[in-house]
């Protein structure tokens, strides 16, 4: 199942690279950070805009949605949240991001167009 939910996120990839208008801002240099999934029963989903991160340098360290996969600030805060709610981060959560690629430009700074 993991690998159909994938080819379908990597086609809507490049779907998006193609299209006229938000091709241009999507950075199709980059795979998909993968999900980040507890190793228990999943009892909290995070759903994520997109990685913004606008340095290339930068985009190319996330291996793992909200780099939930080492220790940061997103990590630290989203561990508070299960620990208020009695739940494991390692454990309990599932993550994914809304939009299935990198942009160029945080989206709330391309004016173009509404990418949303």
């Amino acid at each position: 199942m993991a690998s159909t939910i994938e080819a379908r996120a990597n086609s809507i990839l490049e779907q998006l690279k193609r299209d006229e208008w938000l091709g241009q801002y999507v950075d199709g240099t980059l795979p998909i950070p993968k999900p980040y999934h507890g190793s228990g029963e999943i009892k909290l989903i995070v759903l994520g805009q997109e990685p913004t991160v606008k340095a290339l340098r930068g985009r190319k360290t996330i291996r793992t949605v909200l780099n939930l996969d080492r220790k940061g600030s997103v990590r630290a805060y989203l561990a508070g949240v299960c620990n208020d709610l009695g739940l494991q981060l390692a454990e309990n959560v599932y993550a994914t991001n809304h939009y299935k690629n990198f942009f160029i430009h945080p989206p709330t700074q391309i004016t173009e167009i509404d990418v949303f």
